[in-house]
């Protein structure tokens, strides 16, 4: 199989694009964390920012357990999480970074199967001059 021009810098940017994804996402678990943190202070009885919390909570992990595929899953998934309400600044902090690496993690893995479309198609087989990513 005969790399084009220009896929080995696609795939490079696609890997780049990978590891600032898992980067954020690693920054998000301990912005999850302090959340949970909130989530789990004892109190005499739940407020409505510990309820808030348990359920951007469980935004959070419905989103992180769900299947890669279909894609569209968890583009549902990230929409809902991004509409979950956040009136403290760990909540928010929590949900805006989790939808952030959970945006470019969907994102780099279509640009992944861009370049491994790509990459896979026969040499003389019609498709784009540069990779559209």
């Amino acid at each position: 199989m005969t790399a084009r021009p220009g896929a080995t810098r696609s795939a490079s940017a696609a890997g780049t694009a990978a590891r600032r994804a898992a980067a954020a996402a690693r920054w998000a678990a301990a912005a999850f964390a302090a959340v949970a943190a909130l989530a789990a202070a004892p109190a005499c009885g739940r407020s409505a920012e510990e309820q808030e919390a348990d359920a951007l909570l469980h935004a959070i992990d419905t989103l992180r357990n769900a299947p890669s595929e279909p894609r569209a899953g968890r583009e549902a998934l990230l929409a809902e999480l991004e509409r979950q309400p956040a009136s403290t600044p760990p909540a928010a902090s929590a949900r805006d970074t989790c939808a952030r690496a959970y945006r470019l993690l969907l994102e780099a893995t279509a640009a992944e199967a861009r370049v491994r479309a790509l990459l896979e198609a026969p040499a003389g087989a019609p498709g784009p001059r540069r990779c559209p990513i």
